[in-house]
């Protein structure tokens, strides 16, 4: 009866095959024998960035509470907030940029956060 070998009996296999060898052998075989996975394909649209607010408990039970009702996240639900604001309030990044011509290039497109609050 043969005994199915797993990643530990391959591991111990390959010591024992290698420890003639000695010690950088049997290190280098391992790690060779480890492949890593690629992980997930790189996509080409804006990814979240961890932000920290600083906010009044009874704010953040509120929107926890209204996120719960929604059957949201407590982060969608104050994004969403945040994007219709921007849009509300474009006249203020307008000036923004004409004021700082160097920050126009990084401000993000109304367009765009429209189409992604449509979505929402």
């Amino acid at each position: 009866m043969a005994i199915k070998k797993t990643g530990f009996n391959d591991v111990m296999d390959t010591i024992q095959k290698e420890s003639s060898r000695g010690a950088a052998s049997i290190i280098k075989k391992c790690k060779d024998s480890a492949k890593r996975s690629t992980g997930r394909p790189k996509v080409d649209r804006e990814t979240k960035k961890p932000t920290n607010l600083t906010l009044f408990p009874s704010i953040v039970e509120n929107i926890r509470r209204i996120a719960v009702t929604k059957d949201r996240s407590t982060s969608d639900l104050i994004g969403v907030i945040l994007k219709e604001y921007i849009i509300n309030n474009r006249d203020a990044l307008d000036e923004y940029e004409t004021q700082h011509p160097w920050g126009a290039a990084g401000a993000p497109e109304i367009d765009k956060l429209k189409n992604t609050l449509d979505k929402a």
